[in-house]
């Protein structure tokens, strides 16, 4: 009959609860049971589908998209049980040309990597996705996520230039850092917003952050000792006002180290958390409205000592 796997799926739900297609087991014909009508259970039993083709046949039924066989196949290898998609006012294009687009551009796309705790998992004993529908889903991920970049960005997503550009990987990853930027601007807009009333840069806070001045040389030393970098060796110059040293710690762990962050020559010179690992966003943004404090801070001191000579 060509319905193995929703059989089993049906089988294995008893166990797991878990479905994506629904099925009224107490339909009086297969096709009360599966929701579907009689073309698209013929289709079903053409594919053998599961249950998220199951699925993906239900959701186009009530939106009056028909699927041939092989369409079918194709977008569920490239989008999986994305049901969002199927939907016209989702896209910008046919499923078709958007699936096209995705097997083309995909040729030569990454596949993932297994991982180190691959020899440990019981996926090792499952074969490997076929190379090219993995290239297709990891390309399908991507170009979901670069859409909603353009959107955060501004981009007009009705120009095909933007929707499906040539050389998507590239287009991607330079995107992406753009996407990066937005975000960055708006954490230090954010940041900024909540101390508008603060004068002294050291009292600053946001993202869930905030600014630990260390009292003596051992709390430099135990910094670095506790993050395993190496601020400790920073003692002699800090004393000489060479440098400072700042620690950023999470308000709801004010004692525990985080983040360090020198200061020279007016600027940020370094920031520095566990085994010198860089900067997250949320760290990022908060050195950037902390330096900005500081700047304003020093220009006014500035300001204050001209009036005073003059």
């Amino acid at each position: 009959m060509g319905l193995n796997k929703i059989a089993k799926g049906i089988i294995n739900s008893r166990y797991s609860g878990y479905q994506t297609g629904k099925v009224n087991i107490k339909g009086n014909t297969i096709y009360e049971i599966l929701g579907l009508t009689k073309v698209n259970t013929r289709i079903l039993q053409a594919v053998d589908g599961n249950h998220d083709i199951l699925r993906l046949l239900q959701v186009a039924q009530q939106i009056g998209l028909q699927f041939k066989p092989e369409q079918l196949k194709e977008y569920y290898e490239t989008f999986g049980c994305n049901t969002d998609l199927l939907k016209q006012a989702n896209r910008k294009t046919t499923l078709h040309k958007i699936v096209k687009y995705i097997t083309k551009e995909s040729e030569n796309y990454p596949i993932g990597e297994q991982g180190v705790c691959w020899g440990y998992s019981y996926m090792r004993y499952q074969e490997r996705e076929d190379p090219r529908i993995e290239r297709k889903q990891n390309m399908a991920k991507d170009w979901l996520e670069y859409l909603k970049w353009c959107k955060e960005l501004g981009y007009d997503l009705n120009n095909m230039f933007f929707y499906m550009p040539l050389n998507f990987r590239k287009v991607h990853d330079r995107t992406a850092k753009e996407y990066q930027k937005l975000l960055d601007k708006k954490a230090l807009e954010e940041i900024l917003g909540e101390n508008g009333n603060i004068q002294n840069a050291f009292q600053i806070k946001g993202k869930g952050l905030l600014l630990v001045v260390p009292a003596s040389a051992e709390d430099i030393k135990a910094e670095g000792a506790a993050l395993h970098h190496c601020v400790g060796t920073y003692v002699d110059r800090v004393a000489r006002g060479e440098t400072n040293i700042f620690f950023i710690r999470k308000e709801k762990e004010p004692d525990k180290p985080y983040f360090t962050m020198e200061w020279r020559d007016n600027d940020i010179v370094q920031c520095r958390g566990s085994r010198n690992c860089g900067m997250t966003p949320e760290v990022k943004a908060f050195t950037e409205a902390f330096k900005k404090k500081m700047l304003e801070t020093i220009e006014k001191d500035k300001d204050k000592g001209l009036r005073r000579c003059g």
